[in-house]
């Protein structure tokens, strides 16, 4: 079909009078097909424009304000309704309390410009509290289109990742505290009394921090896996690696009195390590003396040649540079700076921390590595540096203080590289995984302790094991009793009952089921005691995911094959 324009003309004759009519028809179908395709098109757009996921608002600029023209259907429904009413309302009148509202219209409708911001909002007409990611878009000629993305999930999920990190700094501190509890000794005891008098009481302080660890570790293990967004994966490291590090610092405390055998060296970037210790301290060094109306400087002056590889333990030698940087800034009262200086002849490399404090007493320099000492008074427990000269002589290393009093102080520590292993750093062996398949068990855990039973559980069953919990030793025997099981992990210290006398009725009833004793005690354990009880291995607190599941993979595989139990099973680190 066509669309014709008609128009007539009358016509008169030269007395006036009507002769005829001249018609004019025009053929208008282009123009109206295309004005039926602009409609389609506007329709289109209309759609399209109400179906964005993302709550949409329309603002036109009139005068020196901006009228709502338009929002779209997740604008209603964000609002239950209520956006709809608000068209034609204008923003000086919407936004009295929010004048910032105002000006981003302004700015982005005079700058022609995107512009993007987070802001907390109160929707009004719903009472209730949001947090929103806003943008700003200018639409030529007079528009101006606002999108809001709700984002008050993330906003919650980043406050509980620092609730996580505020409760493991606490943990921490009560760390701290109980051992400052140990200088009670100091009055009594010679300096080998004190070392085995702290040894005998910071066993029980590290096995009740062990299960608060073993709880923190795990948890945060577990979430990891979980993780979708890359700010929580990483923020869940930090705390795994707080939590470790803490664990390092008990076992630490336990090498006073004996050497533990389940220290394991690897190869550690000394360049690293003094990065991750300057933004460690930095709440020392910079937030809290700043806090105190004092500016404190930390400047790093490398070697032109690159450190080579030490081997040790990354944790402890941490430790050590974190104690000498707090040393430093306590003999900074007034405020200073801190030169961290690295060498390396290729045979060993040294680190120097050189302050500009008020300097050392001759005669404290002669005691400054002994165990309780202090020139710091009650409120410093005098173990920091006894506890790097440990870890220094660990290392096959030294540590050496140069001062005067009223000078600079400089710490000195130098390290051996390895001969053994070469010039070059190799590639660490990856951790090991706990297969994708697994043979599958039946395991019951015995613990006392609720949350640690209930995290044991979590992880095991994660990969699909089937798990009973019993809450003590008791309990377990009588469910031994109707049940079969292919392993136990029973507590060691538990009331009524010991994990010795666990497993040794265990082992009696059933010689095939596999008996681990999971303690925060320590790897110190008798070999011979432990087949006497019929303990077949040790798993020490915090317990590591992935090493549990290998762990537990490996015993089912050697239950499998009928061989002799796996290589290195005795005192497994998990």
């Amino acid at each position: 079909p066509k669309h014709f324009s008609l128009s007539a003309t009358p016509l008169f004759d030269e007395e006036a009078r009507f002769s005829g009519c001249l018609g004019m028809f025009i053929d208008i179908t282009d123009r109206k097909r295309a004005e039926e395709a602009l409609r389609e098109s506007e329709e289109k757009l209309r759609a399209q424009y109400r179906a964005i996921p993302v709550p949409t608002y329309t603002w036109q600029s009139v005068g020196e304000d901006f009228v709502l023209v338009d929002c779209n259907d997740a604008a209603v429904a964000i609002t239950h309704g209520n956006a709809a009413n608000f068209i034609g309302e204008k923003a000086s009148k919407m936004y009295q309390h929010l004048p910032e509202i105002r000006d981003e219209l302004s700015r982005c409708f005079a700058e022609k410009t995107l512009i993007k911001r987070e802001m907390p909002y109160w929707f009004k007409s719903t009472n209730e509290s949001k947090h929103l990611a806003v943008t700003y878009a200018f639409v030529p000629p007079d528009l101006v289109m606002v999108h809001t993305e709700d984002i008050t999930e993330r906003k919650l999920a980043e406050e509980k990742l620092k609730e996580y990190t505020r409760q493991i700094e606490e943990k921490n501190l009560e760390l701290e505290a109980k051992n400052q509890e140990l200088t009670a000794t100091r009055a009594q005891l010679v300096q080998k009394e004190k070392l085995r008098a702290l040894g005998q009481m910071a066993s029980g302080v590290a096995h009740n921090f062990n299960n608060l660890l073993a709880i923190i570790l795990g948890r945060a293990q577990l979430l990891q896996r979980k993780a979708k967004e890359l700010e929580t994966e990483k923020g869940l490291r930090s705390i795994e690696r707080a939590a470790l590090d803490a664990s390092s610092a008990i076992k630490r405390i336990q090498d006073f009195a004996r050497v533990r055998k389940d220290q394991e060296f690897k190869w550690v970037d000394i360049d690293e390590v003094i990065e991750d210790v300057i933004a460690l301290t930095k709440t020392k060094w910079k937030d809290q003396a700043e806090a105190n109306g004092i500016t404190i400087r930390v400047k790093v002056q490398k070697d032109r040649r690159k450190l080579p590889p030490v081997v040790g333990d990354e944790s402890e030698l941490r430790e050590v540079f974190t104690n000498v940087i707090f040393n430093a800034v306590e003999a900074m009262p007034r405020g200073g700076m801190i030169v961290i200086r690295t060498q390396t002849d290729r045979k060993s490399i040294s680190v120097s921390f050189t302050d500009s404090g008020t300097g050392i007493p001759e005669e404290a320099k002669q005691k400054i590595f002994d165990p309780f000492f202090t020139t710091k008074g009650v409120k410093n427990m005098g173990l920091g540096l006894s506890v790097a000269y440990g870890i220094i002589q660990r290392h096959h290393g030294d540590i050496q203080i140069e001062s005067k009093q009223g000078e600079d102080t400089t710490v000195i520590v130098r390290l051996p590289v390895s001969r053994i292993l070469g010039k070059e750093k190799p590639k660490e062996k990856e951790s090991e995984k706990p297969p994708v398949q697994r043979e599958p068990a039946s395991i019951l855990v015995i613990e006392d302790e609720k949350d640690v039973r209930e995290l044991l559980f979590d992880i095991l069953t994660s990969a699909n094991y089937m798990v009973k919990l019993a809450s003590g030793g008791v309990e377990g025997l009588e469910i031994c009793k109707r049940e079969k099981f292919d392993v136990v992990f029973t507590d060691l210290g538990m009331p009524r009952m010991s994990g010795w006398e666990v497993g040794k009725a265990i082992k009696e009833m059933d010689s095939d089921t596999t008996v681990l004793l999971i303690t925060g005690w320590g790897v110190e354990m008798d070999e011979e005691k432990l087949k006497e009880s019929g303990i077949d291995g040790v798993v020490t607190k915090p317990v590591k995911v992935d090493a549990l599941l290998t762990l537990v993979s490996k015993i089912m595989e050697s239950k499998k094959r009928a061989k002799e139990p796996v290589e290195g099973f005795w005192g497994t680190k998990a």
